[in-house]
C-alpha cells in the first residue's frame, strides 16, 4: 500500500464457544478492533463440539507513521491496542445487527508479536 502499512492478522479457529443466551447461531465470526476502524471474518458454523474454524487472514491499514524502530511502528504508540470479540449471528449472509458477544480478547500489537500472534486466551 503507497504510503501506508499492512497488517496481516490471521484468524485461524475458536474452541468452547458458548452462547450466552442459549441460543442456536446461525455462525461465529471474529470482529477486530483498532484505532484505525473495524475488520470481520466471514460467519463461519460451529461445529458439534462448539469450535469454529476460519483460517481467515485478515489485511489491516494503517496510516503512515514515523519508523523508528523494526516492526513495531506498524500503529503509532496511542493506537497499538487491538480488540478482538467473537460473535455468534442469528442471520445468514448480510447481518442486521452484530450478532451476540461471545468473548472478548484485549492485547497490544507488541503482545502479539511477542508471542507469535497467539493470545494465550
Amino acid at each position: 500500500m503507497l504510503g501506508g502499512h499492512v497488517l496481516a492478522l490471521e484468524v485461524i479457529a475458536g474452541q468452547n464457544l458458548t452462547v450466552p443466551s442459549n441460543r442456536t447461531p446461525a455462525g461465529h465470526y471474529v470482529l477486530v478492533s483498532t484505532s484505525y476502524g473495524q475488520w470481520n471474518t466471514a460467519i463461519k458454523a460451529a461445529m458439534a463440539d462448539c469450535s469454529v474454524s476460519w483460517n481467515e487472514t485478515l489485511t489491516i491499514r494503517g496510516s503512515p507513521l514515523m519508523f523508528p524502530m523494526w516492526l513495531m511502528p506498524i500503529f503509532s504508540s496511542s493506537s497499538k491496542a487491538i480488540r478482538l470479540e467473537i460473535r455468534a449471528s442469528f442471520e445468514c449472509g448480510q447481518m442486521l445487527g452484530r450478532g451476540e458477544l461471545v468473548g472478548t480478547v484485549e492485547t497490544t500489537l507488541e503482545q502479539l508479536l511477542a508471542n507469535g500472534g497467539q493470545s494465550g486466551e
